[in-house]
C-alpha cells in the first residue's frame, strides 16, 4: 500500500494527487462542548493515550465523546464563542 503524506500546511508531498479528492471549504458544526480555563500549567491524557501539556491560561476542552484535550489560549479565543454564560469554580 502506498502511503500518502502531507506537510504541516496540508500540501501533498508524497503520493498520487489523484488519490486526494478536493472537498471545498467546510466549517465545524456548532456543537457545544465543556470548557475550563486553567490557571496553572497542566497535563491531560488524550483519547489516544498521549500526554499533552497546557500552559497557564490555556483551556481544557471536553469533546462530544468525553475526550479531553488542551487548546492554546490565543487559538481558543480566536476559534470559539460562548454558547451560554456559566462562570463557576470546580469544587
Amino acid at each position: 500500500m502506498n502511503e500518502i503524506e502531507f506537510d504541516i500546511k496540508g500540501r501533498l508531498i508524497k503520493g498520487n494527487p489523484t488519490d486526494v479528492m478536493v472537498m471545498g471549504k467546510w466549517k465545524k458544526k456548532p456543537i457545544p462542548i465543556e470548557v475550563f480555563q486553567v490557571k496553572k500549567p497542566f497535563t491531560v491524557t488524550t483519547l489516544e493515550g498521549k500526554d499533552h501539556r497546557g500552559k497557564t491560561g490555556d483551556y481544557l476542552l471536553i469533546g462530544i465523546r468525553g475526550e479531553a484535550y488542551c487548546c492554546d489560549k490565543e487559538i481558543f479565543e480566536e476559534s470559539y464563542e460562548k454558547v451560554k454564560p456559566n462562570h463557576k469554580q470546580l469544587e
